[in-house]
């Protein structure tokens, strides 16, 4: 967004998600939020979170209990 004089304004800061992306690889800082699939996900790690311990996730499309195969979990 930008304003009259043409520059860069902040729209929104979400803290929460800061601290997110920097504790990523600990599991302990993930928590079931309105995330199911893949592309919504920034790890291996976190999709693994998702699918054992979050409702109607859409991310293990083979029930073979690893998610994202494609994306993350190689």
């Amino acid at each position: 967004m930008y304003n009259s004089q043409e520059k860069p304004i902040k729209v929104f800061e979400n803290k929460e998600f800061d601290m997110q992306m920097i504790d990523i690889k600990d599991s302990s800082h993930f928590r079931c939020e309105k995330k199911y699939h893949c592309s919504q996900m920034y790890s291996c790690e976190e999709a693994t979170f998702y699918i054992n311990n979050c409702p109607n996730t859409k991310m293990d499309g083979n029930n073979d209990g690893i998610p994202c195969e494609l994306q993350w979990c190689h």
